[in-house]
């Protein structure tokens, strides 16, 4: 996730399948800033959104950006529109 450190509360094995309730490290997880999911599986991890701006969230393999396996994370909204504005050829986002 660019911009920003999460900590890592558990992962799955490869083949495992989605997240089902699994046990996760509450206490003391590790605090990443990229991580590794295993194929099949899940990831779940913790983020403190402290820092305004819209960040990527994504994989580095091409063909799921070009497949729009990506997410973007706007963090702090309003501080955003108050520093930018808003484009007036576009919609603004309902956030």
């Amino acid at each position: 996730m660019h911009g920003h450190t999460f900590w890592v509360l558990g992962m799955g094995n490869t083949d495992e399948g989605p997240y089902q309730g699994q046990a996760l490290e509450t206490i003391t997880p590790i605090e990443r800033d990229t991580a590794s999911v295993n194929p099949n599986s899940w990831l779940y991890i913790r983020v403190r959104m402290t820092n305004p701006g819209a960040w990527a969230f994504h994989s580095h393999i091409e063909w799921h950006l070009s497949n729009g396996l990506y997410i973007i994370f706007v963090s702090a909204p309003e501080m955003v529109r108050a520093r930018l504005g808003t484009l007036p050829t576009l919609p603004s986002c309902p956030l």
